[in-house]
């Protein structure tokens, strides 16, 4: 249980840390933004279960150019060896940018990271003042079939 504090409260932080870092839009997610825009992501439904959908979104519109093979957007568990599921996304932040995720029926239950694994971070300085493109769903165990 320590350990899923510990790793509750560094999920917060990282979350914490992009509403203000220098690397957010101070407009609010209002108009556009040019590249070294960091969207915030949301994660809707917050608690899903092995099996179910979630919607990862973003309300930002960011000039960021798309990679070759579209983000790479992941639902990973931030323990070493933790299960990941990701899909692709070609789409850009135009203030509407979307992806579905289903978590496999075998996923586990805990806290789990969202993000964005191939976001270009090289405007950044090395002050580690740049947010990270991420968000966070809790995955609570499938529930028990009655008879």
């Amino acid at each position: 249980m320590r350990v899923r504090g510990f790793v509750a409260v560094g999920l917060a932080l990282v979350v914490g840390a992009g509403a203000i870092s220098g690397c957010t839009s101070s407009s609010g997610g209002v108009g556009p933004r040019g590249g070294g825009c960091v969207p915030r992501l949301t994660v809707v439904p917050a608690t899903a279960h092995p099996g179910e959908i979630v919607t990862v979104s973003s309300k930002d519109v960011c000039r960021d150019r798309v990679p070759d093979a579209g983000w790479e957007v992941s639902v990973t568990q931030p323990i070493e060896g933790g299960r990941r599921v990701s899909v692709r996304s070609s789409d850009r932040f135009d203030g509407s940018w979307s992806v579905p995720i289903t978590l496999p029926r075998d996923f586990p239950a805990g806290e789990t990271a969202v993000g964005i694994d191939n976001w270009d971070y090289s405007f950044c300085d090395d002050t580690g003042s740049c947010a990270a493109v991420s968000g966070v769903l809790q995955v609570e165990a499938a529930p028990t079939p009655t008879p």
